[in-house]
């Protein structure tokens, strides 16, 4: 696809199993892949929500790892939360 200009990325994870490797959550895979196949990428937009409760994930590695992409273009930013669920007992 060396033509491609711009990309959507979504992903939802919904269930506790994380089915993939680090790769998806790695700046530096993304920069790789994205330089190697798609030259002419312009834009591009990631959206991952993913409920992974163990391990938990090192967020500075991740923001970090994404480094190159805050630099390279305009106005791209990159955000990331961690959020705690509970669940009440049925019947109270």
């Amino acid at each position: 696809m060396p033509n491609l200009m711009y990309f959507y990325f979504l992903l939802t994870i919904e269930k506790g199993a994380w089915p993939f490797s680090g790769e998806l959550l790695d700046g530096h895979a993304w920069q790789e892949m994205l330089e190697s196949y798609v030259p002419h990428l312009s834009k591009f937009e990631f959206h991952m929500a993913i409920a992974k409760k163990y391990p938990r994930l090192n967020f500075d590695i991740v923001v970090n790892s994404f480094e190159y992409f805050v630099k390279k273009y305009f106005n791209w930013n990159i955000t990331i939360d961690r959020w705690k669920f509970y669940c009440r007992p049925r019947g109270k």
